[in-house]
């Protein structure tokens, strides 16, 4: 997070998701403790577009609706869950 904000020492890269200036993230994967660890991906200096006009077009095309998967729940609802959560109640 400091990478893209800064901190007292360092300045900030900038908005890293602006899709005509965003600068690049390289992503190295390696493995620690059998996990994936991507401790060594960093920022370069680099800023270029995320894809031409076209391409930007196609992807927001097929973007999932992600607000028509929230099914939030009432109080009635979330307190009987929390009860049986909590073995108070079945």
């Amino acid at each position: 997070m400091k990478a893209i904000v800064g901190d007292n020492m360092t300045p900030g890269i900038g908005n890293v998701a602006d899709l005509k200036n965003g600068v690049d993230l390289i992503i190295r994967k390696d493995e620690k403790g059998g996990f994936a660890n991507y401790d060594n991906s960093q920022f370069t200096d680099v800023s270029s577009p995320a894809g031409t006009k076209d391409e930007i077009g196609r992807w927001v095309t097929k973007l999932h609706d992600l607000s028509a998967l929230r099914n939030p729940k009432g109080v009635d609802e979330l307190e009987r869950e929390i009860a049986i959560y909590r073995n108070i109640r079945r």
